[in-house]
């Protein structure tokens, strides 16, 4: 591999093969080019995942992955993992019983999930994973002799089920490319170079995998371009570079879609971005000064509110600044997508702000898919929660019971078992709690009860997977889900009527997620796994376990995907993307960057020692068998090239206090680029905030921000030269999270506007939004209840301010966050109208 620039090889015009991290940065690549060119040559293009899946094919093709008896295998999927790692920890618990192995006091999901820990840790070392097997096996520690065999059995499961794991693939490719190259997949074998694009670090599989080819191909034509410049490598690669990793990376790479065709202000502003990163690493004020006009900070209360916070921000980017960014110019990335998702998902619809979600929404988290789960959990344990839980589903028809949230309602106040081992039990306890309350027809009532249970609950008892899955499917039609999926958004309509977008979206969501399980299911019920019936684990659970494992990695999109609108993704998939807004969230000390907690199989002597142990017989990557201070490597790595992604502006935000009010303290990311390059970067603070929407909200709503930003640029008493707020105690502005009501001007939403509106009736009106409705009795009713809380919430205030009322200020402190009103909040949440109809972004308020 050779850096950028050192070799006359140039891959723009031989017919090189450029190798893209991600299906994202080609997609966005294409459109670049096709804007700006008209065309572009797919052909020479591939992601990394795709190249990884040709070769495997093309060494399944020469003979390469074949089992002991010679009989072909075909790669393993997602679900056949799953499956092998439930059907493996079964029967290793079953063998290692009774024993006295580090493994054998594991329950069965704690084996499940160190055997997909410990997969996970030797697919990367492919042919060097025997080795380590071996030295395992001889080991004096039991665990380790345990995690050997272990291993064993599951790959002799995957062996009986006619399937190659990810170790038996990589293994293969490697054996495939030091063979001849007419064996090669076509695309790689009519390339003249390879150029491996917008490389974040190497894995350690693909390490080994570039060695081979540049055995293959010559040193010159495979190229590595990073997306950090060398220095910046060894400033922040640390551990994670050490030794030959470090070799591994080229310059900083201009990619197919150069510097060459950029505008000369994005230039400016790249190179800008570019002294930050120096300025981080050198923790010098001076190099990041050029990048503090482009940052901007925010501060939040919540998740919710520092989505709020942010998409209030995102609507001045695409409605009020001078020159307007479109929607994919905008990127809001966040470390962890599941916690975010269902607070973009509300607040960007009631914005009306357009989004894309990277990775969809998980599928466990689908309403849908927790009914069905639900009803294979109440088979496994009878527990009367989880039947309650199925009962107030509106996805199953449980006729005859006409009312079955009242039933789960009775059923939890008549004092029924947490454990139902006997249906005949639950209906003489609801009869006679019927009776008690001279409800008509309690024995009826009580029936009804016991024979849903029966039907929900299924058999007690089945004979193997196929019959626990042929089961399942059965009650699923009996109680009508397939039927209730299919009626479309009409049924998802709350009232009735005409279904909203959001229903739509909704009910797509839900019937892909259904149409996922049913394959699943499906899957398991036409094959026979090899010893799955024979394991100890009892049938309903070991479904219950596969169908989890199964979903916990899928992602459902919740509209048919076409990637238009803000791009909400997580660091690893900004590699190789642009924007010309970056928006990174959640930089909480903890969260963003996480702290590197120790491998759980192995302390980071032991792994040490073995990595020792096995480098000393032959090869092995930089990045296999890291000890756990490599992770915050790889965490500097993560930020620092998120940064690469911004063309124009970068906002970091952290929550400043939770949902209870409890303080939270912010990363060492956000603390260091707010230190460098915000405004405790000035001696004295300039007349205006540098930040743009700063300065915005800060002329829009002077009764917020004002106060705020005067006393930071107020000078010390008697010492005019000297800031009364020293420079290390200053904080951003707060965001409007902050805020019991947003104040009009800034508002986005219609309910926004009628909370203010009911809290604040004195103040002087700013137009009415076009979507509230003339005697609405919802809102009628949340306004009654909200001016109650305003009242309580001014009666609290003002008995907290004589409570201290001698107690003096604190500098640079952050307006009071309002903890009243969280319950009118929620029930709005729940209740508030349509969102406005008219414009997208409509700011609810006149001139």
């Amino acid at each position: 591999m050779t850096r950028q620039g050192q070799s006359a090889f140039d891959p723009q015009r031989a017919a090189a093969l450029w190798i893209h991290p991600t299906a994202l940065a080609l997609r966005q690549l294409e459109r670049r080019v096709l804007q700006r060119e008209g065309f572009f040559d797919g052909r020479r293009h591939l992601t990394l995942r795709a190249f990884t899946a040709a070769c495997t094919e093309a060494a399944g093709w020469a003979g390469l992955l074949e089992g002991g008896n010679g009989r072909p295998l075909r790669p393993i999927t997602d679900l056949e993992h799953e499956l092998a790692v439930v059907e493996a920890a079964g029967l290793f618990a079953r063998e290692a019983r009774g024993t006295a192995g580090a493994l054998a006091a594991l329950g069965t999901t704690g084996l499940q999930e160190t055997l997909a820990q410990f997969v996970e840790l030797l697919a990367p070392l492919a042919e060097r994973a025997e080795d380590f097997l071996r030295l395992l096996a001889a080991d004096r520690v039991a665990k380790n002799r345990d995690l050997a065999a272990l291993y064993r059995t599951y790959a002799a499961v995957c062996a009986q089920l006619g399937v190659a794991d990810e170790v038996r693939q990589n293994s293969a490719v490697l054996r495939l490319l030091r063979g001849p190259r007419q064996r090669w997949p076509v695309v790689l074998r009519n390339a003249a170079g390879l150029v491996f694009t917008a490389v974040r670090w190497l894995p350690p599989f693909v390490e080994t995998m570039l060695r081979e080819l540049e055995r293959q191909l010559g040193r010159d034509r495979v190229q590595v371009q990073h997306l950090l410049p060398e220095h910046e490598q060894e400033w922040w690669g640390g551990e994670l570079l050490s030794r030959t990793g470090r070799l591994l990376f080229g310059g900083e790479g201009a990619s197919a879609d150069g510097r060459e065709f950029q505008a000369p202000e994005t230039r400016t502003a790249i190179d800008q971005f570019s002294s930050l990163r120096e300025g981080l690493a050198m923790q010098d004020r001076q190099l990041a000064e050029s990048a503090r006009a482009r940052v901007g900070f925010s501060c939040s209360v919540g998740v919710y509110g520092e989505v709020e916070d942010l998409a209030r921000r995102i609507a001045w980017e695409l409605y009020d600044r001078p020159d307007p960014v479109a929607p994919e110019e905008i990127a809001l990335v966040v470390r962890d997508l599941g916690v975010y998702a269902d607070a973009v998902t509300d607040v960007f619809r009631r914005f009306g702000i357009p989004f894309h979600f990277r990775r969809g929404e998980p599928a466990l988290a689908v309403p849908v898919v927790k009914t069905m789960l639900n009803l294979v959990e109440l088979s496994a344990t009878r527990r009367r929660d989880v039947f309650c839980a199925l009962l107030r589903s509106p996805w199953l028809d449980w006729a005859p019971v006409r009312d079955p949230a009242a039933l789960a309602d009775a059923v939890l106040r008549s004092g029924v078992e947490p454990v139902v081992r006997d249906p005949a039990a639950l209906e003489t306890r609801l009869a006679v709690w019927y009776r008690d309350r001279r409800v008509p027809q309690p024995a009826q009532r009580a029936r009804a009860a016991r024979q849903v249970f029966t039907l929900a609950a299924g058999a007690e008892q089945v004979t193997s997977l196929a019959a626990a899955v042929g089961d399942l499917l059965t009650r699923v039609e009996r109680l009508r889900l397939p039927r209730q999926v299919a009626a479309g958004p009409a049924f998802a309509s709350a009232d009735g009527g005409a279904p909203t977008d959001a229903e739509r979206r909704g009910w797509w969501l839900n019937a892909r997620a259904f149409e996922a399980v049913l394959q699943i299911c499906q899957t398991l019920q036409r094959r026979t796994w090899a010893g799955m019936e024979h394991t100890s684990l009892p049938t309903w659970e070991a479904l219950l376990a596969v169908l989890t494992r199964a979903l916990r990695n899928l992602t459902i999109p919740p509209a048919p995907a076409d990637e238009a609108g803000v791009w909400v993704i997580n660091p690893y998939d900004t590699a190789g993307l642009k924007f010309r807004v970056v928006m990174i969230a959640g930089l909480n000390a903890g969260a963003f960057p996480r702290a590197p907690v120790p491998s759980p199989l192995f302390p980071d002597s032991e792994l040490l020692a073995f990595r020792e142990r096995l480098a000393a017989t032959g090869f092995l990557p930089a990045a296999a068998l890291a000890a756990s201070r490599a992770r915050t490597s790889q965490e500097n790595l993560l930020f620092l090239s998120t940064l690469t992604a911004a063309e124009e502006r970068l906002i970091f935000s952290f929550v400043g206090h939770d949902e209870s009010g409890q303080e939270l303290a912010p990363s060492v990311f956000f603390s260091t680029v707010w230190r460098l390059a915000g405004w405790p970067a000035y001696e004295t603070l300039p007349a205006e905030p540098p930040d743009p929407y700063d300065r915005w909200r800060l002329q829009h709503a002077q009764g917020h921000f004002l106060e705020h930003w005067q006393r930071h640029r107020a000078a010390a008493p008697g010492a005019p030269e000297t800031p009364a707020i020293p420079p290390h105690k200053r904080r951003p502005f707060a965001g409007e999270s902050y805020l019991a009501t947003v104040p009009l001007p800034l508002c986005r939403a219609a309910d926004e506007w009628r909370q203010r509106r009911a809290c604040r009736p004195a103040e002087p009106p700013a137009g009415s939004p076009a979507g509230v409705a003339a005697g609405n009795r919802i809102a009628e009713g949340v306004t009654h209840a909200l001016r109650v809380e305003a009242e309580r919430r001014a009666f609290f205030a003002a008995q907290a301010a004589q409570a201290t009322a001698e107690a003096a200020p604190t500098p640079g402190g952050l307006p009071g966050h309002a903890h009243a009103g969280v319950i009118a909040g929620q029930v709005w949440a729940k209740l508030r109208p349509p969102a406005c109809p008219c414009s997208p972004w409509c700011r609810m308020t006149t001139a």
